[in-house]
């Protein structure tokens, strides 16, 4: 009934592109690809300075994007505004502090 986190990375980095990019309007589809981006250098085995670099940028494009398509300062869409959204701008401190995802991420251990 829901998905593991294995079926969700499978639908953001191979399914997802390809289906979205012609349902969505430009700038969702354009938020989603950037989301897809940081994804892909989180989940790197080994990350360079310069990657966290990258992640930082992204992180600030993807939430910006995401405030502006799914929230647009109106109160009635604030709920889209999860702390997991927030959490995003922390990856590369995260990661600076405790290594690439991979090595605590969930998605070996599931089912």
């Amino acid at each position: 009934s829901s998905w593991t986190s294995s079926e969700w990375r499978m639908w953001l980095l191979t399914y997802g592109p390809v289906v979205l990019r012609h349902k969505l309007h430009r700038d969702h589809y354009i938020n989603f690809m950037t989301f897809q981006r940081l994804y892909m250098i989180v989940s790197r085995r080994s990350i360079s300075k310069q990657d966290c670099d990258t992640i930082s940028l992204l992180a600030v494009e993807f939430v910006q994007s995401f405030e502006r398509i799914y929230y647009g300062d109106d109160d009635d869409f604030v709920s889209v505004c999860t702390v997991q959204v927030h959490y995003l701008l922390h990856l590369a401190q995260d990661i600076k502090q405790l290594g690439p995802a991979g090595h605590y991420a969930q998605w070996p251990h599931e089912r």
